[in-house]
């Protein structure tokens, strides 16, 4: 089937103008073009048309007998179509003779190579300059050679081919049925049949030219070829003379037309012969001092299995070409691992797990899932649980991609090895597992595996980040200072590798209100990765470049980044980095006031939001419980937060997880005192969960209905409905979500005025959750009980004061805080971090039942006042 014809409509036009205007003297359309750049189609359509309309045509291909006919006012006037007139010589004489005659109507269309016009054709064209018009083709647009691609191919392929084809629609069509599968060998075969008619040693030169990867020079030619030096120049003339080959710059190195010519004239080497001449190139290039990675091509294309000299070469490409040529370095690593053979187990690890790091610093996610997961099925695979790197690199992969359950599980399944070459890397493994519960949104348990991470080099940026998001700003600054003096000690050709500390640094800072620290690190950063061609990182700090740029007031410059960040997102084929660039370009035109471009990236960040399953839970999970709820007209979407992005997320969770998320969204109602929007997630929960047995779906059911019920003032309501959502939660071993229905059955006794049962469940709740580590729940635990009134006559010992109830040490915290030094002075008296006095502090508060530093030191000093 043909291919359909695009990028020519302006051409075609012009040339079918010419033939209904008989007064018009450029008789001769000349066609110049590259090869393969469509000439013969283009001429091909224009007979086609012409025929239509009547004209008699000379097909195309060399003028024979022509048919005489007329036409109107045109009697005895052709069509005459020459291909490849650049091979003509005496036939094209004699045309181009009787075309010099005025009276003659014939119109010629004469499509040929500029490089291999003959002397006596372009004089010719010279002298009948004024009876000539030119049609030269051009490349074809990217949107052009769009309508070409199968959409079967995802987009980061598509513009693969699109660049590497350079717009020619012959490579275009070479390179498509390459990536599809389909006929792409025939088409190779015919770049190959250039150089068919040449003699034998010529060949023998044209092919071993082909085994040179870049450009090359004669005399290396010369060396490798092993034949007569006259030979050898003479062979490279006639290809040059054919544009197989073409001179490139003052130097005068020789490279093939295209690198698709060159790839199908070494396809048609025998297997041994590509091996041979693979060997003699890597062994001038050895003479000649040249670097490792020159070599490494020849290394990994001739060696056998188990030639270490060869795997030494290669393996030291690789390394060196990681961060520089991610691509390559993928490429040299595969290499390495089939020259390992199976004897060596360990290096083919390490060469498998950095092929997929040199895939993802490129962004090629989706080719690095297929090489973790054995797609080609050597029976070979990488194990978390066997090795720290693999449990990082792997799970980092999932949650790239968007799959944060995966990552998740790989990293507590290192977590759980023993290993040694897993427990060193312990700590990495925590702050990774940190930062994939953050997105999962559980802040508390976030909180709680960055303090068992610690503070490693390798690690501040991205434990500060997350000690930002759960609000522990104080510690979060520290580890940022040390993290940016350690970054600004650094050379550029160290940091080169480390740019993702550089982008945790940043997005740390941003987070901390360090708007200048930030733009200057994510500059360093921009700088680096784009001399690296590292960009999946480069996309990310754009992306948060904007965001800084629009909070410096900078909306140029932000606008600038969110677009090459959109473009690069749009290449590597990323949908939460497409989805973040897009966002981004939604708060660049809030900011400048264009509501039709906010609404436009608004939408199109939603939907690209929910292509990746895994991170629409993430976000609007955040969204809600951050209290940041959305009421923004830009996204053309009505509610807080939109109605049509709760049904969307809703749409792709299991049962509990959807009933959650309706809770959510009902607590964010009441919070916000809308009683049909909450009304209305009460119904979606039943509904949700009428068929559903679980305990866990039927506790935030009936959680759901308590809040309601308090809502609308009916206590007992609350009370009984809490109550028995706190023992479905308990059935499911639910801590956090008992604690959260504790908390409401408190509220619901302080309802119906048992204030010293509320005060003591309150207490109580907040004890639970200060064991567990929930700080976010201790904290409302905290505050309920501060609304609530002491009561005289409470349960217990009434002659006891409250300060007897404290330990020695939270005893020594309310005494310094009665003298009225800060947490950062106890702290350094006490010899403990400042967030474990302040912990000491809620513990005391809820104790002795004040919410205030002033209400502690005055019961401090009325205890001391009593004995």
């Amino acid at each position: 089937m043909q291919s359909p014809f695009v990028g020519r409509a302006s051409h075609l036009s012009a040339v079918l103008a010419l033939l209904e205007d008989p007064s018009d003297p450029r008789r001769i359309v000349a066609v110049p073009g590259e090869p393969g750049i469509g000439k013969t189609r283009f001429l091909a359509e224009v007979t086609r048309e012409a025929a239509h309309r009547g004209w008699p045509v000379q097909p195309p291909g060399r003028p024979g007998a022509l048919p005489v006919a007329g036409r109107g006012d045109r009697r005895g006037a052709r069509l005459i179509a020459i291909d490849d007139a650049h091979s003509l010589s005496l036939d094209m004489d004699t045309l181009l003779s009787r075309l010099r005659s005025e009276g003659a109507g014939d119109v010629v269309l004469l499509a040929y190579r500029p490089r291999q016009v003959r002397a006596r054709l372009a004089h010719s064209l010279a002298a009948l300059e004024h009876r000539v018009r030119r049609v030269a083709l051009q490349p074809l647009r990217e949107d052009e050679a769009d309508a070409l691609i199968p959409d079967t191919l995802d987009l980061p392929a598509r513009r693969t081919i699109y660049a590497a084809s350079g717009g020619n629609p012959a490579y275009l069509d070479a390179l498509i049925a390459r990536a599809t599968g389909e006929g792409g060998a025939e088409r190779l075969a015919a770049f190959a049949a250039e150089i068919s008619g040449l003699p034998r040693v010529q060949l023998r030169v044209a092919r071993l030219a082909a085994a040179f990867t870049g450009p090359f020079r004669v005399a290396d030619l010369v060396e490798v070829a092993g034949i007569d030096p006259h030979t050898v120049h003479e062979a490279v003339q006639r290809l040059v003379a054919s544009d197989v080959l073409r001179i490139r710059g003052e130097q005068e190195d020789l490279e093939f037309r295209h690198p698709l010519v060159r790839y199908a004239i070494y396809r048609t080497l025998t297997v041994s012969r590509r091996a041979s001449a693979h060997e003699r190139i890597g062994q001038l290039l050895e003479r000649r001092g040249a670097d490792v990675v020159s070599r490494a091509h020849h290394a990994a294309r001739c060696a056998a299995v188990g030639d270490e000299h060869a795997l030494r070469i290669v393996a030291r490409a690789a390394a060196r070409l990681t961060y520089r040529d991610p691509d390559r370095a993928a490429e040299f690593h595969a290499a390495v691992e089939r020259l390992a053979g199976t004897a060596s187990v360990r290096r083919r690890r390490r060469s498998r797990l950095a092929r997929v790091h040199a895939l993802m610093t490129r962004g090629r996610l989706m080719v690095a899932r297929d090489v973790v997961n054995d797609v080609r099925g050597d029976g070979f695979a990488l194990d978390p649980a066997q090795d720290g790197r693999e449990c990082v690199t792997l799970a980092r992969l999932a949650y790239m991609i968007g799959n944060l359950d995966e990552a998740a599980s790989l990293l507590r399944r290192g977590l759980a090895s023993h290993l040694p070459s897993v427990r060193r890397f312990q700590r990495i493994i925590y702050a990774e597992l940190a930062v994939v519960e953050l997105l999962r949104g559980d802040f508390d348990l976030a909180h709680r595996l960055v303090e068992r991470s610690g503070s490693a080099p390798s690690t501040r940026g991205l434990v500060a980040v997350v000690l930002a998001v759960c609000g522990d700003d104080d510690q979060a600054s520290r580890l940022v200072d040390d993290a940016s003096v350690e970054v600004d000690s650094v050379a550029d050709g160290r940091l080169a590798g480390k740019l993702a500390h550089l982008l945790w640094l940043s997005l740390a800072e941003m987070l901390l209100g360090r708007l200048a620290e930030a733009a200057r690190h994510q500059r360093r950063g921009v700088r680096l990765a784009r001399e690296r061609g590292q960009e999946f990182v480069l996309a990310h700090l754009l992306v948060l470049s904007s965001h800084v740029l629009l909070r410096m007031g900078d909306t140029a410059a932000a606008l600038s980044a969110s677009q090459e960040a959109r473009a690069l997102a749009d290449h590597l084929g990323s949908a939460p980095l497409a989805a973040l660039s897009s966002a981004g370009l939604r708060q660049v035109g809030v900011a400048r006031g264009d509501s039709a471009a906010a609404a436009g990236h608004g939408r199109r960040a939603l939907d690209e939001l929910f292509a990746v399953r895994g991170w629409v839970w993430a976000v609007c999970h955040l969204l809600v419980r951050r209290e940041q709820h959305v009421d923004d007209p830009s996204l053309g979407l009505p509610g807080s937060p939109p109605d049509l992005v709760a049904s969307r997320v809703a749409g792709l969770l299991d049962v509990p997880t959807r009933i959650r998320w309706y809770e959510t969204l009902l607590e964010a109602a009441l919070i916000a005192r809308d009683d049909v929007a909450a009304g209305r997630w009460l119904q979606k929960m039943t509904s949700s969960a009428g068929g559903s047995t679980l305990s866990e779906a039927q506790g935030f059911l009936t959680l759901a209905k308590a809040r309601i019920s308090r809502h609308t003032g009916d206590g007992r309501a609350a009370l009984v409905h809490a109550d028995q959502a706190r023992r479905l939660f308990a059935e499911t071993g639910d801590a956090e979500n008992m604690i959260r229905a504790g908390l409401v059955v408190a509220d619901a006794l302080a309802v119906l005025g048992d204030h010293s049962t509320a005060v003591r469940r309150l207490t109580e709740t907040a004890r639970e959750a200060q064991l567990l580590g929930l700080e976010a729940l201790r904290v409302r635990a905290t505050r309920q009980l501060d609304g609530l009134a002491p009561v005289p006559g409470d349960e217990g010992d009434s002659s006891a004061h409250p300060m007897d109830s404290l330990s020695r040490r939270e005893r020594e915290v309310a005494a310094l805080v009665a003298t009225g030094k800060t947490n950062r002075e106890i702290a350094a008296d006490l010899f403990l971090s400042v967030k474990t006095v302040e912990r000491h502090l809620a513990r005391i508060f809820v104790k002795v039942g004040v919410s205030s530093r002033s209400a502690l030191a005055a019961m401090v000093a009325v205890r001391r006042a009593a004995g």
